[in-house]
Parts: structure tokens; C-alpha cells; sequence
């Protein structure tokens, strides 16, 4: 018979797992210089973890809902109290630094594009007019982050429904986009998009539209222009995906 341990595996096969553990976390340790005990066999309870340790039990960490109740803590809580510490600084250490995002932060060889266009009030109502049309370049992703879309003349009132913007990604609209009903930003300070913004890959155009609403012509200003912007960086292929 072969002698069980914990969680009834073979005792053989619990001290390679915890070798294994054990140089896994040598290795941490040679890299963050933070020491962690790893254990090889039964374990009291230990101590209380020290003062400033992130923990269950109060001071940072994880709620803690068994001290919530009442309970006492025990083994396990201090376990995941060193668990919850060891992660901290490994995701603050070098062991799992990675780059940003390239659609979240600008990597490097990103460049910032601005595209703005300017299109005369139509005199037709109903249809689609274009006012910005720009293509991601070959070998570049790129995300759109900001952008803005107004009318320079009088008489425009938000939501009236006299003027229609709307944003297409090759022949698609883009969700959020596609009846865009006031005023948004403008040239010089342009509005933030949600999140990360909309990402963008090579060859792929992004076209700003505006449609007059019915009677729209009798109440906007003729010597006014749409003005659309959209705004971003632009990044070479290979990066995160």
C-alpha cells in the first residue's frame, strides 16, 4: 500500500509536487526577492501573518466574510493571506511585467493620426453625405480613441433630428455610431470614446457621414459647414493582438 497524503494522492506524488512547487518558487524568490515558505508535509496552523500583510482578515486583500460572521480564522485563511501577498508583488514585479496594449497605450513606432473633414451644408434631404473618409494604412492596426462631429452655421438644435451623423467601418456601421443625433466635441477638444475606442486593422477605412432630417433645410443656417474628426494612433502589425 502506498501511503496517502494530502487530498489522498500517494504521498511519492505529493513531494514531487511540492519539489516542483518548491523551485518554482526558489526561482521567484532569486528574481523578486520575495521569500515564500513552501511547506513539505503536514502544517500546523500557523501564526498570525504579520502586521501590513494583505489579507481575509482585515487591512486589504479580499473581503473577509467568515471574520464578517463571527468566525474565527483559520489555517486556510492565513494560507490565502500568503497567497493574496505573493501575487501582489508578483504582478507588481518583473516575473509578469508585460507590455501594454498597443490598443491601449501607444506602443513604440506608434504614430497619432487627426483627420478632420468639412463639407457645405448639403441641399438635399434624406441622403447620406460623406464628410471624412480615411484608410488604415498597409502593415498598420491603429485604434480610434476620440472624435467629434458639429455644425457651424445657426438654427441646429441637439436632438432635433435635423442633422444625422454617422460612423461606417468598411461597410458596416459601428455600433453607438450610426444616429448620432447632436453636437459631439470639437476639432480642438474632442470626445473621449468608450473604453479602449474602437480598433481598427490595416486597409480597412473608417467614413464619417451626415444626413439632413425632413424640413431640416428650412431651419438650418446655409452658410454653415459639417465638421467631422476622428482621432487616434496608428501602430505596425505584429504586435498583441
Amino acid at each position: 500500500m502506498t501511503d496517502a497524503g494530502a487530498g489522498g494522492l500517494p504521498q511519492a506524488r505529493v513531494t514531487q509536487v511540492m519539489a516542483d512547487l518548491g523551485a518554482v518558487y526558489a526561482r521567484f524568490a532569486r528574481v523578486t526577492g520575495v521569500m515564500v515558505d513552501v511547506a513539505l508535509g503536514p502544517v500546523a496552523p500557523p501564526p498570525p501573518p504579520p502586521p501590513g500583510l494583505p489579507s481575509m482578515l482585515g487591512g486589504g486583500g479580499r473581503p473577509d466574510y467568515r471574520a464578517a460572521c463571527g468566525f474565527p480564522p483559520t489555517a486556510a485563511d492565513y494560507c490565502i493571506a500568503r497567497r493574496w501577498a505573493v501575487m501582489g508583488a508578483v504582478n507588481r514585479g518583473a516575473v509578469c511585467e508585460q507590455d501594454p496594449l498597443p490598443w491601449r497605450e501607444p506602443p513604440a513606432g506608434a504614430e497619432r493620426f487627426q483627420q478632420v473633414g468639412v463639407l457645405p451644408l448639403p441641399a438635399l434631404e434624406g441622403v447620406d453625405f460623406l464628410v471624412l473618409s480615411w484608410q488604415m494604412p498597409t502593415a498598420y492596426d491603429g485604434v480610434i480613441t476620440t472624435m467629434s462631429n458639429l455644425f457651424t452655421g445657426a438654427g441646429f438644435v441637439n436632438g432635433s433630428g435635423d442633422l444625422i451623423w454617422r460612423v461606417m467601418l468598411d461597410n458596416q456601421w459601428v455600433t453607438d455610431l450610426q444616429a448620432i443625433d447632436i453636437t459631439v466635441g470639437r476639432p480642438s477638444m474632442p470626445l473621449q470614446l468608450k473604453g479602449a475606442g474602437y480598433r481598427t486593422q490595416t486597409h480597412q477605412t473608417f467614413r464619417y457621414f451626415v444626413r439632413l432630417g425632413a424640413g431640416a433645410l428650412g431651419r438650418l443656417d446655409p452658410a454653415g459647414n459639417v465638421i467631422c474628426g476622428m482621432f487616434g494612433w496608428l501602430y505596425p502589425r505584429g504586435g498583441k493582438q
